[in-house]
């Protein structure tokens, strides 16, 4: 089993969470990208349209898929996310700005506080198991590796521009004991083998991420995801690149 990796690393990242806001004009971030965002900066590497284009083209009467074109042919992909920081979660400020555009506040100009990641840096894995179509895999690798971007990629939103780097086709082993370093779905009985450990681990982060689009509404779907430091007896990728060892969502 072979794995592409990349660095994904801005200065800002904001991955604005729909289901949180404190108050008319409050706007949080999710702690870590999530695989919806993976697929999108994928997506624009790979230049499939995403959002904003799809939009277009259903207001201008053309015929459109239900989703949008880089979640349609990236969906079932298997991807992996390790943070580049030190414990669980980045540094979080918070910035003003004013919004004009009366999406927001049908009255006028709305003053909105925004928080946002400070220097986000992860690992992404995007795992070569024929999941996607072979052409769709093949241009993922050519794309990559060959840095041909169609579209520039970003953290969110687009005033927070991605850099992308160190991109690497790399073998894969498995294990299935010790530190698991990406991201993971908590499943079943993992958190009671986690809590056990309290006294011995730094950090154990859960958070609601998105993991699919919903085929009801387009809405984010969520799953339980982790990041700890305890040790976890559960099947895992071991990148032979980096040593890491992953688990793909």
């Amino acid at each position: 089993m072979r794995a592409l990796l990349f660095e994904l690393t801005s200065e800002f990242g904001m991955l604005k969470r729909p289901d949180i806001r404190s108050g008319k004009g409050r706007h949080f971030t999710y702690n870590h990208i999530h695989k919806v965002a993976v697929l999108g900066i994928i997506g624009a590497v790979c230049g499939y349209e995403g959002y904003n284009i799809h939009s277009l083209r259903r207001r201008l009467g053309e015929e459109v898929t239900y989703f949008p074109e880089f979640y349609d042919k990236l969906k079932s992909l298997k991807v992996g996310i390790v943070p580049n920081v030190e414990y669980d979660s980045f540094t979080k400020d918070e910035s003003n700005f004013t919004d004009t555009t009366n999406f927001s506040n049908s009255d006028g100009t709305l003053m909105v506080k925004e928080q946002w990641l400070r220097n986000p840096s992860w690992t992404i894995y995007i795992l070569l198991d024929g999941s996607a179509e072979e052409d769709v895999e093949n241009r993922i690798i050519d794309k990559f590796t060959n840095k041909k971007a169609v579209f520039i990629p970003y953290i969110g939103k687009n005033d927070h521009p991605a850099t992308i780097s160190e991109v690497v086709v790399s073998d894969l082993s498995i294990a299935s004991s010790g530190k698991i370093d990406s991201l993971f779905e908590l499943a079943e009985g993992i958190e009671e083998d986690i809590l056990e450990q309290e006294d011995e681990m730094d950090y154990f982060l859960k958070e609601q991420l998105p993991v699919k689009l919903s085929k009801e509404n387009g809405n984010y779907v969520h799953s339980q995801m982790a990041y700890t430091d305890a040790e976890i007896n559960v099947e895992r990728y071991v990148c032979g690149e980096t040593g890491k060892q992953v688990m793909f969502v």
